[in-house]
């Protein structure tokens, strides 16, 4: 079983549209243009251009929420945590159950390994909205963290059941069902990850490997094939590749698949031991099989 990787991915959002209310201020409409300026920059990934447009909007409207929070998501996607959660807390001073302003604080004392806050600041989102599925979500990643299974499965069932088009809660759902063993619904959840989400890297990993388990070698032969077009140089899954077309003595295949893998990682030792052990296989077939026929 491959280490858990709970990465929360992807999971600090910033809304466009807000209905919460504004204070009157003194420039009618200057605050909002910086704001919009703000919101274009960040979703062409222009962070540091789009957190001057949002600190300016506070500036000319300190009680602006949204602009706070779109302060916050820029700080923190610059990698300033300090920025980040001073930001989200001035969208508290002035709206206590702005709910992504407490989802995004709990998000950051996640990543900061400080799992009593982040879990109690999820919670308080969730209390905000219940229909917030990745506040779920990204509970089940913190419980899932700390090895609470139980839980972590109920709110990635959550999570799906407000949302079933969440490729990371289907990913670690599948995963977790996987560990026990319940590869059937694993192998769906994979499934439905990568048709959200055809670019779900470590779901295409995960089939393959519940494919190889129940002995469906030809479907995880396509599993992996089917990732390398996303990932052409993933060593691991040639690997794979070779083992498997070696199993059903495609050695041909399987030597392509080993010298591809090493070629991608030249550290790695297994491909180059298992070639070599399927060149002495291939070797000895076709010696026997040349000795038959003289015979």
């Amino acid at each position: 079983m491959r280490p858990l990787k709970l990465i929360v991915i992807g999971l600090l959002m910033l809304t466009a549209a807000c209905s919460w209310p504004h204070q009157f201020d003194m420039h009618p409409g200057e605050a909002e243009r910086h704001y919009q300026r703000g919101l274009a920059f960040y979703n062409k990934k222009e962070y540091h251009r789009a957190l001057d447009e949002y600190l300016q909007a506070t500036n000319v409207r300190h009680n602006y929420p949204e602009a706070w929070l779109g302060s916050g998501l820029c700080y923190a996607r610059i990698q300033n945590p300090v920025g980040a959660e001073d930001a989200f807390k001035q969208v508290l001073n002035y709206s206590p159950e702005y709910p992504e302003a407490i989802y995004n604080l709990g998000i950051l004392y996640f990543e900061q390994k400080k799992a009593d806050l982040a879990i109690a600041h999820l919670k308080r989102a969730i209390e905000a909205s219940d229909a917030y599925p990745r506040a779920y979500y990204a509970f089940g990643v913190v419980h899932e963290r700390r090895n609470q299974e139980e839980e972590a499965e109920a709110a990635y069932r959550k999570a799906l059941a407000l949302n079933p088009d969440l490729s990371e809660a289907h990913l670690n759902l599948g995963r977790l069902l996987q560990k026990q063993q319940q590869r059937n619904e694993a192998i769906g959840h994979y499934k439905d990850a990568i048709r959200i989400n055809p670019d779900a890297l470590l779901a295409y990993h995960n089939l393959g490997i519940a494919y190889k388990d129940q002995g469906l070698d030809s479907l995880a032969i396509e599993t992996f094939e089917a990732g390398l077009v996303r990932q052409p140089d993933n060593a691991q899954w040639h690997n794979n590749l070779g083992v498997l077309y070696q199993k059903n003595t495609r050695f041909d295949e399987a030597l392509g698949a080993y010298h591809k893998s090493i070629e991608a990682d030249s550290t790695l030792l297994k491909p180059i031991l298992i070639s070599r052990c399927c060149m002495i296989t291939r070797a000895a077939i076709h010696r026997r099989s040349s000795d038959t026929s003289r015979s």
